[in-house]
């Protein structure tokens, strides 16, 4: 099996495409990367900064470059023994015009060879759209499209076409007589009305279609990669590129979105050979992987929530419960909240697929028919779905799985316990999703009831994707940085043993999973979370600070529609980001501006609270631009940005060290330690696409050299301590960590895993264990929680900060140590003093020797 000692996420688009790949190859080989990680390279929408809008899976991105830019890039990386990781998209294609396959289907109907590729109800009960698929793109109406003339005809070498602005739909091939010249001009909507395709305002999506999206986004539409014929089609490319060793392993989109993923991964792994794979899944805290699934794990969300929880200190949540709640005014409910979300993504944004659902159930159980309320059916569907604790379960037609059930029972009887008028019909969909299908009595519905099941199941992950991810975690703002995807803010914090018991588990049962802490989907990057997780050190000062800035900046609101504007639940995630993404060089701050600007707009559209990307409020919004432009220009005369500015100088400091010993841990504990572009350096990056920009190679590589010339300077340690905030301190603990990873691939990629007991008067601030594989051993310790240990201006390092904090060596693990980090040796007894292994440097990674 081949497993990646490091990987390096990519994003590529037309400003970043397969010869700048090719440059930086060298620099990522130097740095200890083993593998590029890539973002989707398959042809896509024309322009696209992102890839997952796939039009053809069989042919390379041409705005990337071309096919031998391409085979330059895989001999180069050759050359440097780097592999690739290719990140595919089996859920969806785009919903565009350069979709040729969908467009074959506007051309030939049902007749088309890909007729059912696409997810498809071509039976849909609203009479208008049989044997049509949904094509929600109007900016307006129907009716008054076609009156202002902005439906137009057009013909060109392809044959006829309706166009509408850059949407450009070609006419069903009946259109046209047996010689392939137009019929007689007809009028257009008649002839509109003939086609494969009903066109409509793009919000009427919401209430009602016809196709499966991605999530509830009208540009995706989803493939029935069930069916073995699409499942060929779709990986034609990617399995030659396989076979050809072009791509050493692959990355999963959206796993959840598949009918079947069991059957999928199976598949997949038939074809794919002993190559690396890892699934995009959102694992709940308490969450497993599937066994039945044959991949190397997760692309890591969870080890990022677990490292990240270790840093909150857990003993000041009910502080910051009160801080939140006096600063809006009011109680917040969490549970409470989260299904309100949800269920507003239902009814809202997904209810046209909630009523296909209630259809497919009124189908499905005929049997009951003079007990069915359709209305009563679909308020049971929403809320077993807004009660699942999980993305979703996997029942297929190999059973269900303890697990499985056990999340069906909980979510049918939590709806029950929400909305008791409803417990019939509650219980009656929860008998078909409860259903054991190897009774006799159900053969003969079997394949029906089976297909409801799973057909629940794909839309239980889109409602939590979009209620908890895409809204709730811009809406509940306590602690942001336990805002992200696949944590529970809930859950303030992940206690030592509780993160060790999950590192353990990992190295006896998934290895080989990806670690990660930022990727392109986190809500802020690793470098930002851990600044955020200092304040939870410092309950008492924030609050103080809080209240302060309130108070000054009140004359820079305004009020709109009633309420002030921001409010104070945006107000409260404002100072947080602040805090958190404030670059260390004065210079960026003009443009750090600018894009806390551009942030606030997808953070108000997100909560959907004051304004939504269906309906923007722009005079919320423009009050916000204003407030962010009063509160941060230097010219104002005003007291927040020089008492925001010391204080968060001061918790910025701290957040160094959080980051080091966060990005030691990631790189040290079982799995596959991937770093997203750029974050070698300080990265304070938000959510996409602020995530996206340019990263300057070219500075990080000129950094690398200067650092492997000196390597072996003993003074170098001591320069990048005092220029830390240049971000050098991280890349150099990087390069040093993973080319220690490299020298002894297989200790970190089998190793066990013992947590190594601390005591003394800080024995809580400092993680620390051992992995060993036969007779070979490395040993990782990390500082934490350090506002009550040093100054912000000071070095957590040394005998007269950790004092008698000692970690106890067990027996067969003592004697000669290296420090990878600073090439210092240490012979190690019964007990380490931490003062000691911590003598020059924040972290320290021991080999033993």
């Amino acid at each position: 099996m081949y497993i990646p000692t490091a990987t390096y996420r990519l994003q590529f688009g037309p400003l970043f495409g397969f010869k700048d790949a090719e440059a930086i190859v060298p620099y990522l080989h130097d740095l200890g990367i083993s593998d590029i990680y890539a973002s989707p390279i398959f042809r896509a929408n024309r322009g696209s900064t992102h890839g997952y809008d796939v039009t053809d899976p069989n042919e390379l991105n041409p705005e990337l470059g071309s096919v031998e830019d391409f085979s330059e890039l895989t001999a180069k990386r050759r050359e440097h023994n780097i592999g690739w990781i290719q990140d595919i998209v089996p859920n969806h294609m785009a919903y565009s015009s350069d979709n040729w396959m969908l467009m074959d289907i506007f051309e030939n109907g049902r007749k088309s060879k890909y007729a059912d590729f696409f997810d498809i109800d071509w039976d849909h009960p609203d009479k208008s759209l049989k044997g049509k698929i949904l094509a929600p793109f109007l900016g307006k109406p129907y009716s008054e499209a076609l009156a202002d003339g902005e439906i137009q005809l057009e013909w060109n070498e392809s044959g006829l076409a309706v166009r509408y602005y850059d949407i450009y739909f070609p006419l069903a091939l009946l259109s046209y007589d047996r010689n392939g010249l137009q019929k007689e001009m007809p009028a257009l909507k008649p002839l509109l009305e003939k086609q494969f395709f009903k066109l409509c305002f793009w919000k009427k999506a919401t209430e009602i279609i016809n196709y499966r999206r991605f999530f509830y986004l009208n540009i995706f539409i989803s493939l029935k990669v069930e069916n073995q014929e699409v499942f060929n089609e779709i990986h034609e490319l990617i399995i030659d590129l396989v076979r050809q060793g072009v791509f050493t392993g692959l990355r999963i989109d959206h796993i959840d979105g598949l009918l079947n993923p069991a059957q999928y991964l199976m598949r997949l792994r038939r074809l794919a050979g002993d190559k690396y794979i890892v699934v995009e899944k959102i694992l709940e805290l308490d969450e497993s992987l599937p066994e039945s699934w044959p991949v190397q794990g997760t692309t890591g969300y969870d080890f990022c929530n677990y490292v990240n929880g270790i840093f909150i200190r857990r003993e000041n949540e009910q502080v910051f419960t009160d801080i939140y709640q006096d600063f809006l005014n009011r109680l917040v409910h969490y549970d409470e909240l989260l299904i309100e979300k949800k269920r507003m993504i239902c009814e809202r944004y997904m209810s046209g697929e909630i009523d296909n659902l209630a259809h497919l159930f009124i189908i499905t159980a005929q049997n009951y028919k003079d007990e069915l309320n359709i209305e009563n059916i679909r308020q049971a569907i929403i809320e077993i779905i807004c009660a699942f604790n999980v993305y979703r379960t996997y029942i297929n037609n190999e059973g269900y799985g303890d697990d499985n059930k056990a999340s069906m029972i909980e979510a049918i009887d939590s709806a029950k316990n929400k909305n008791p008028a409803i417990t019939d019909a509650v219980d009656m969909v929860g008998q078909f999703l409860l259903s054991d299908l190897s009774e006799p009595e159900h053969i003969s519905t079997q394949s029906k009831v089976l297909y409801f099941i799973m057909k629940f199941q794909q839309f239980t992950g889109p409602v939590m994707a979009k209620g908890f991810e895409d809204t709730f975690l811009y809406s509940y703002n306590r602690l942001t940085g336990l805002n992200e995807v696949g944590a529970n803010p809930n859950r303030f914090g992940i206690s030592l043993d509780e993160f060790h018991k999950f590192n353990a588990a990992k190295a006896e049962n998934l290895p080989h999973c990806l670690n990660a802490t930022s990727t392109h989907d986190t809500k802020r990057s690793e470098d930002v979370r851990a600044r955020i997780s200092v304040l939870t050190e410092m309950p008492d000062l924030w609050s103080q600070k809080v209240r302060q800035w309130i108070q000054i900046n009140a004359e820079f609101k305004s009020e709109c529609h009633g309420i002030s504007a921001p409010d104070a639940n945006d107000e409260y995630l404002l100072y947080q980001t602040l805090i958190g993404a404030m670059p260390f060089e004065k210079e960026l701050y003009g443009d750090f501006k600018e894009r806390i600007k551009q942030y606030v707009v997808k953070v108000v559209r997100e909560a959907k609270e004051h304004s939504t990307w269906i309906e923007p409020n722009e005079q919320y919004e423009q009050a916000f631009f204003r407030f962010v432009e009063r509160i941060l220009d230097p010219s104002v005369s005003n007291d927040f940005r020089n008492d925001f500015l010391t204080f968060q100088k001061q918790i910025a400091a701290y957040g160094i060290f959080n980051s080091l010993s966060q990005t030691l841990l990631k790189m040290t504990s079982p799995g596959v330690p991937d770093f997203y572009q750029g974050a070698e350096l300080w990265d304070f990056s938000l959510v996409d696409p602020d995530n996206r920009r340019q990263v300057d190679f070219e500075k990080r590589k000129r950094i690398l050299d200067k650092i492997r010339s000196r390597e072996h300077d003993p003074a170098l340690i001591n320069e990048l301590l005092q220029t830390r905030t240049d971000g050098r301190i991280k890349l150099f603990l990087i390069f040093k960590v993973l080319n220690a990873r490299r020298k002894h691939a297989e200790l970190f990629a089998n190793g066990d895993y013992q947590p190594l007991k601390v005591r003394g008067e800080y024995s809580n601030h400092i993680i620390a264990f051992i992995r060993s594989f036969g007779d070979r051993n490395v040993a990782t310790i990390a500082p934490r929680f350090l506002t009550s240990l040093i100054e912000a201006d000071e070095f957590p390092f040394g005998p007269d900060v950790w004092q008698d904090t000692e970690i106890l060596w067990p027996t067969a693990f003592q004697g000669d140590w290296l420090n990878a980090i600073t090439g210092v040796s240490i012979r190690i007894e019964k007990t380490a003093p931490v003062g000691q292994i911590l003598a020059r440097f924040p972290v320290s990674l021991l080999i033993r020797v």
